[in-house]
């Protein structure tokens, strides 16, 4: 075993681990793949979490609006601003018990991902709801 000299660079003490290594390449690989697939599906689940947020919005501003049509042009228009989706009017789904004690708001929507360079096409169907409980709540 050779010992490094004194101002000797320190690669020349290193013989046979130069250049880009095997575990460098597959660093890089995972790097590039996580970065692809982020790109693909960070949009999609962004777009969720948005519908989501704005179903839960609806089922709480049921509680003072009896008026399910009244909901429904509500919903579309908070998808249109936060989710960015044209939705129709009769996509967004208004359910209340018998009783009034609940309310379920649900959307069903399809997202297609589509890897490059390639053609494939990947489809996805979501089915989103809340239910929003109305009954007194006892303290």
């Amino acid at each position: 075993m050779t010992t490094r000299e004194k101002g000797e660079p320190m690669r020349a003490f290193r013989r046979g681990q130069e250049g880009i290594t095997v575990v460098a390449v597959i660093v890089y690989i995972a790097l590039v793949a996580a970065a692809y697939l982020s790109y693909l599906y960070v949009p999609i689940f962004w777009r969720q979490y948005c519908i989501k947020e704005t179903l839960e919005g609806i089922a709480n501003l049921s509680y003072s609006q009896r008026n399910d049509e009244v909901l429904r042009m509500k919903c579309v228009q908070l998808m249109k601003e936060k989710a960015d989706l044209v939705v129709q009017t009769n996509d967004c789904r208004i359910e209340r018990s018998k009783a009034m004690s609940t309310t379920t708001v649900a959307y069903t929507y399809n997202e297609t991902v589509r890897f490059f360079p390639t053609d494939y096409k990947v489809h996805y169907t979501f089915e989103m709801s809340f239910t929003q409980d109305m009954k007194a709540h006892k303290w």
